[in-house]
């Protein structure tokens, strides 16, 4: 169901896709590690989705999932720096292809002068904006720190994609393993209501964070 009437409103951006990219991968039963280089020239923010059984169902990168008894199927997670795009994905299914559909966004305020190549030839959709989908709107995007409070006042829990540094491997990964609430001794890392989102300083709390906030 569309939020509003006006489902397409140029009063807010549409995230700019700077990096598409699809293709499959090999899993093996354990940790699989892939590196896909990105091209860009530029820190990008990479999601994605993958499946093994050809799109019939699809998993988000960043997700985890636990099977019958509490066994664990699979972990993904999604990272990236100013070169490459990393998978690293545990799968204790067995073994399979996977497919994989990437894509990436930048920080405006990063790359004032970047040209990137055109991501619409590489969509598997050639009508790419469609004025009866109701797109989500950027309303805000920044960095924060621990300690940091934003202040979005929509008056409703926006949706919102985070992610996260991580200062070993010098890059940023997709944010979605908060506990929000206390899990392992450790407490919620990002607290979102209606009208702020907080970073805490929680023990575990990444250094940096990257935010972008839809309304």
């Amino acid at each position: 169901m569309a939020l509003s009437n006006l489902l397409l409103d140029s009063d807010y951006p549409i995230d700019k896709i700077v990096w598409l990219h699809e293709g499959t991968v090999s899993l093996s039963q354990g940790v699989n590690t892939f590196t896909i280089p990105h091209g860009v020239g530029a820190q990008i923010y990479p999601k994605g989705i993958w499946t093994v059984d050809d799109w019939a169902t699809t998993q988000m990168f960043g997700v985890m999932r636990h099977g019958r008894g509490g066994l664990l199927d699979f972990t993904s997670q999604l990272s990236a720096d100013s070169l490459n795009t990393e998978i690293n994905l545990r799968y204790e299914i067995g073994s399979a292809t996977a497919k994989i559909r990437l894509w990436g966004v930048c920080n405006d305020t990063q790359i004032p002068n970047l040209e990137v190549s055109n991501t619409a030839p590489l969509s598997n959709n050639n009508l790419v904006i469609n004025t009866d989908n109701n797109y989500p709107k950027l309303y805000l995007e920044g960095f924060a720190t621990p300690g940091t409070t934003v202040n979005h006042g929509l008056g409703a829990i926006p949706q919102v994609d985070i992610w996260a540094f991580d200062s070993y491997s010098n890059q940023w990964y997709l944010f979605a393993d908060d506990s929000f609430g206390t899990m392992f001794g450790l407490g919620e890392f990002v607290k979102l209501t209606a009208s702020t989102i907080e970073f805490t300083n929680n023990s575990g709390a990444s250094p940096n964070y990257y935010y972008r906030i839809y309304a």
